[in-house]
């Protein structure tokens, strides 16, 4: 027997050994084919200890064919291993001196159900063949010839196949050694006795994979797996195993298969040859060749001695088994590296119980070392909720906190308060802004300047018509009534400035007075003079005795009657509803949270408005009756044509407030828009009564006071007539009668002009 030569000499010649192989033919047993299996194509050496062999040599078959293509790597490699590491045993003078193992091989096809049929040649020799009721030809009885024992077999390849055969072999407790099947199945110690195996379960497998996963920073991965119990098997342990440690995500393919098993044959018969060691030296000690307590070899036996080997493997690895016949988990890591050009497998680090992983030699496509992201889903941003994909716990949508809700958790949003909105970021909620009419706006700008100026007219008037108290122009516009109206439309000026004015109660109490007031005071005072005026003249057209409550005392209780009802509904609304300020986050809640603003108001409702304004409005339209009644009244009158255009100018301001105020209600500015046309409107209102009622007199005192003169006084009577004369006659002319001045119901009263002579009229002095 040669001397025991190196593991490096063995290992440098063995790729010689196995590119032979791929030229040399695939033997049939016993150069033939064994009776009653036509197919079965098997390899056998003799020798005094045989093992058993399956190798997928071939690939599965087609169109109802066993076999298919041979299998060069993962077939005759795997086999050719095996060869070698009997050769070796065999002229191993340490390692069962003087026992020759032989081997019975088979080939698998691929294919579980053949790979049954074929094992069944294993446990022939065990199988009691009854030979009583034969006889040859002579007479005699048959001589039957059992085939070789097979002590233990090295295989299969696939988990599936392993699987089929373990269930056959378990039953003839005949010892099974795998070098590739890493079902976690195969661990089932109850199930699986006799199986063992040199290669790590898919369950380290996994383990080594889910912490890889973990170092890269990965939660999505896709598996590809060979069809069949191993590569079914490994993913669902990955999978388990990703779920104990909260991993995400795993998408599954069947379309590879594992390979680079060589190296695991070589350890398996060495670990079968290591066993069969230790049992002779215990069973046979000091005895040359097999005892008869190896002969047979007891099964039981030999799987106690396999599971208790330990010894360095062919790449220097351990190997030992557990309880369960599985080998520790030790994995090389490789990357397959794309450089310049050509392809390669580069080895990026190694896992032994734990991950050893050399980041820094691996190289990624387009990216150089530069890891890739390997997510589902990427982490939502602030504001953003998690919405999970139904079976797919690691894979969402981030969906967007809209409106004016935020993000109370990963998967929820909420509504914020109604007078808050979310933050920028939408993880919280912040106060909407309150807005109100500034002094410095542009929309308080007119307003004020309509309103200075306005209050500067009028203060002036005031002052004039006091300096000029008693001159007959002041006299004749009725002092006591023009101060009241002169009133109103300060009041009308001074309501601008509360209606800018920051609301609070004291200027929302105001507000409800005076906005309403000051017209009411106005419109009040002009209806008592067109009324008074009307009157006169209807009087007059019945008879010369004078109207009732004509005096300049009837006329202020009739005015501040008027203006009585104003401040008892006023009074009515306070004690029903009192005044306060309010900040309304409806008004300006817009679509986008960003431009809500809160807006401080006055609890002054639309509807209220109206009903504020509604009283002057009818003071105002009543007014307006009688001045169009009014009209037949000679230009030389009094008041009533004035009087009458300022109703008109006025009802034309206010018709066009109504659409421009509540055809705004809707828009974002609506708090500008609508202060802004109320208070110009009352502006515009007060200063056309204060134009065309009292600057002409005001430019007569100043600039022309010759005409301010006192006239002869004439009788009511006088003045009726003269009026209803004036009115029958259609020329008029320029001729003025006896030097008549103003008188305090007439400005200039003409005489009327005939076409052929002219007619006078003489009055008597009588005051009214």
């Amino acid at each position: 027997m040669p001397g025991k030569r190196g593991w490096g000499w063995w290992w440098a010649r063995l790729p010689f050994c196995l590119l032979l192989s791929l030229y040399g033919p695939w033997v049939p047993s016993s150069l033939g084919k064994p009776k009653g299996h036509p197919h079965m194509n098997s390899i056998r050496i003799d020798g005094d200890i045989t093992l058993g062999g399956l190798f997928p040599v071939h690939g599965r078959g087609s169109e109802g064919k066993a076999c298919g293509e041979l299998k060069k790597e993962k077939g005759i490699h795997r086999l050719e291993a095996m060869l070698f590491a009997l050769d070796r045993i065999n002229n191993d003078p340490d390692l069962l001196p003087n026992v020759t193992l032989g081997a019975r091989i088979l080939d698998t096809c691929s294919r579980d159900t053949h790979a049954l049929e074929q094992s069944l040649t294993f446990v022939q020799a065990l199988i009691e063949k009854d030979g009583t009721e034969v006889r040859c030809g002579s007479g005699g009885p048959p001589i039957i010839t059992k085939p070789e024992r097979v002590v233990g077999v090295i295989g299969a390849s696939g988990s599936s196949v392993s699987i089929m055969v373990a269930n056959i072999l378990r039953l003839f407790k005949i010892p099974q050694i795998s070098y590739a099947s890493t079902a976690p199945d195969l661990s089932d110690n109850s199930r699986y006795d006799f199986f063992s195996r040199v290669v790590p379960s898919d369950t380290y497998q996994a383990q080594a994979m889910v912490d890889i996963v973990r170092a890269l920073k990965w939660n999505y991965v896709s598996t590809l797996a060979s069809e069949g119990s191993y590569g079914e098997s490994g993913v669902e342990a990955f999978i388990q195993k990703s779920r104990e440690d909260d991993r995400e995500r795993i998408g599954q393919d069947s379309a590879y298969e594992q390979e680079g098993k060589v190296q695991f044959v070589i350890d398996a018969v060495y670990a079968m040859g290591h066993a069969l060691h230790a049992m002779h030296r215990d069973l046979c000690p000091g005895r040359v060749g097999l005892c008869p307590r190896m002969d047979p070899v007891d099964g039981t036996q030999l799987l106690k001695y396999i599971r208790s080997v330990n010894f360095s493997g062919i790449a220097g690895n351990p190997v030992t088994f557990n309880e369960n016949g599985d080998a520790p988990g030790r994995y090389d890591i490789y990357q397959y590296q794309l450089r310049n050009g050509s392809a390669e497998y580069k080895v990026i680090g190694s896992w032994t119980d734990h991950l050893h992983l050399r980041i820094e030699r691996m190289h990624w496509p387009g990216s150089g070392q530069q890891l890739p992201r390997s997510i589902c889903s990427l982490p939502c941003q602030p504001g953003e909720r998690k919405k999970t994909v139904k079976g797919t716990p690691c894979c969402w949508h981030c969906e967007p906190c809209t409106g004016y809700q935020y993000q109370v958790d990963r998967y929820n949003c909420k509504t914020c308060p109604y007078d808050m909105r979310p933050t920028e970021n939408r993880t919280g909620c912040r106060p909407i802004p309150i807005i109100k009419l500034e002094w410095d706006s542009p929309w308080a700008v007119l307003p004020l300047f309509l309103a200075v100026v306005g209050i500067a007219a009028t203060l002036f008037v005031v002052l004039t018509f006091m300096r000029y108290n008693d001159t007959p122009i002041v006299k004749a516009s009725g002092r006591e009534l023009s101060y009241v109206l002169l009133a109103g439309i300060f009041l009308c000026y001074a309501t601008t400035f509360l209606m800018i004015a920051e609301p609070d109660l004291g200027t929302c109490s105001l507000r409800r007075v005076f906005l309403g007031l000051g017209m009411s005071i106005s419109y009040a005072a002009l209806l008592t003079k067109t009324n008074r005026i009307y009157r006169i003249f209807e009087q007059g057209k019945r008879s010369v005795s004078a109207p009732r409550f004509i005096s300049p005392a009837s006329q202020l209780a009739i005015t501040f009657s008027l203006i009585s009802l104003q401040l008892l509904g006023i009074c009515v609304w306070f004690v029903v509803d009192p005044s306060h300020s309010v900040v309304d986050f409806q008004d300006q809640r817009t679509l986008d949270p960003r431009f809500a603003r809160g807006v401080l108001k006055c609890d002054i409702s639309d509807l209220s408005l109206i009903c504020l304004l509604g009283y002057s409005m009818l003071l105002m339209v009543t007014c307006t009756v009688y001045a169009i009644k009014t009209r037949g009244v000679p230009e030389t009158f009094n008041e009533a044509k004035p009087i009458g255009f300022t109703m008109y100018t006025t009802c034309i301001v206010w018709l066009a407030f109504i659409p421009i105020f509540f055809g705004t209600s809707q828009s974002a500015d609506k708090l500008y828009i609508q202060t802004t046309t109320l208070t110009v409107s009352v502006s515009l209102s007060a200063s056309v009564s204060l134009g065309m009622l009292y600057m002409p007199k005001v430019y007569i005192i100043l600039f022309h006071p010759e005409q301010n003169v006192p006239k002869r006084k004439r009788s009511l009577k006088a003045v009726v007539t003269a009026a209803t004369m004036s009115n029958k006659f259609t020329p008029k002319g320029n001729f003025r009668p006896n030097g008549e001045a103003k008188s305090e119901l007439c400005e200039n009263l003409e005489a009327p002009v005939l076409a052929t002579k002219q007619t006078y009229v003489t009055y008597s002095n009588h005051a009214l």
